[in-house]
């Protein structure tokens, strides 16, 4: 099976996962953001400086992202067990960037590379 992982988010995919609109984040990034970006184009769009979130995602945002039901469902259950750290400073659930692009990647593409295995 190829390979589907990518090292990016697109405009879209991001403005979903932060409530914004895509043109919002396309004016600041373009149309991809890269994997180590993220935490500068929240803070450029949002106004928001997370020092411990870096290029992670709130639970919210990740929720967003993966186009989770207002009640937190997991369809396909890819997340539990996952290890999710609090903010120190705002108790922010942040849920790794890792955890992120690999559930992402089972949702969107039906791929599993085994990162959780």
């Amino acid at each position: 099976m190829p390979r589907k992982c990518r090292d990016y988010f697109t405009a879209a995919e991001i403005a979903r996962a932060f409530d914004v609109p895509a043109d919002k984040i396309e004016t600041v990034a373009g149309k991809k953001v890269y994997l180590d970006q993220i935490g500068d184009v929240r803070e450029a769009v949002l106004s928001v400086h997370l020092k411990w979130l870096g290029n992670g995602f709130t639970v919210d945002e990740c929720n967003r992202l993966m186009g989770f039901k207002a009640d937190n469902i997991d369809p396909l259950r890819v997340f539990e067990g996952i290890t999710i750290t609090l903010d120190p400073d705002t108790g922010e659930g942040i849920v790794p960037l890792d955890d992120v692009v690999h559930g992402y990647n089972i949702y969107k593409y039906q791929y599993d590379n085994g990162y959780w295995d």
